[in-house]
């Protein structure tokens, strides 16, 4: 009822590329993003110069190139649609598969559907800050699992911690980009999964991960969410 935006994901083409790859294309966009939250347009260069593309168009347009955009328009993510020795019509279905598929993601998301959340970690470089923030998180989980019994609303599993490795960063970048995680840190950082795979709160890193705010966070999961407000105003 309230809707949402889109990811918007802008297809470049170069001038004068066969309509037979522009169809192609376009086909396989459709197919691929039918039901999820992106949206996708093919464009040349002129047709993206009249539009909300114009400041994503690569500077050099030799090849078939995309960008995925955020919803509001402030975050912009290159998406490789071609390889050297494969045909477009793979080398462009792995490509736009690569937005919304990726191993830890569908692991993550999996997990999140069943239990009280996820409390995902994104490895830093300092591995000592790794360990601490795992026994944190860890710590965290303990607490609110004994408390599982009194929450306001029934859930059955308990939250559980997932990590994504540094090694593991470039092939989550489009799903850690979602979540506004866009480099591997000095630390690590934290952001927290319920329901569908939604996130609550911000992404905790720095100062600003410490066990008293990750514990705020992961407990407002369990509130119940009912009140008595007038819905027409919500929407």
């Amino acid at each position: 009822d309230l809707g949402s935006d889109p990811y918007r994901l802008f297809i470049f083409v170069p001038d004068g590329t066969p309509t037979s790859e522009i169809e192609l294309l376009e086909s396989t966009a459709y197919a691929t993003y039918l039901d999820s939250n992106v949206k996708a347009t093919v464009l040349d260069s002129k047709e993206a110069l009249k539009g909300k593309a114009a400041p994503f168009i690569p500077r050099k347009l030799k090849t078939v190139q995309a960008v995925l955009v955020s919803p509001d328009g402030s975050q912009s993510l290159p998406v490789k649609l071609t390889e050297e020795g494969k045909p477009l019509a793979i080398s462009a279905w792995d490509g736009l598969e690569s937005v919304f598929d990726s191993k830890r993601r569908n692991s993550v998301l999996s997990k999140v559907y069943e239990h009280y959340g996820v409390i995902l970690i994104v490895e830093g470089k300092n591995t000592e800050e790794n360990q601490r923030i795992g026994d944190l998180a860890n710590r965290v989980v303990k607490s609110i699992s004994g408390q599982m019994d009194k929450l306001e609303k029934e859930i059955r599993e308990p939250p559980i911690v997932e990590m994504i490795s540094t090694r593991d960063f470039d092939t989550e970048k489009a799903f850690l980009w979602s979540l506004r995680i866009t480099e591997i840190a000095e630390t690590p950082q934290v952001a927290i999964l319920y329901g569908r795979g939604r996130m609550i709160g911000p992404v905790l890193r720095d100062e600003r991960l410490d066990e008293q705010s990750l514990k705020a966070i992961v407990n407002t999961i369990g509130l119940n969410c009912e009140c008595g407000l007038d819905r027409k105003w919500m929407q």
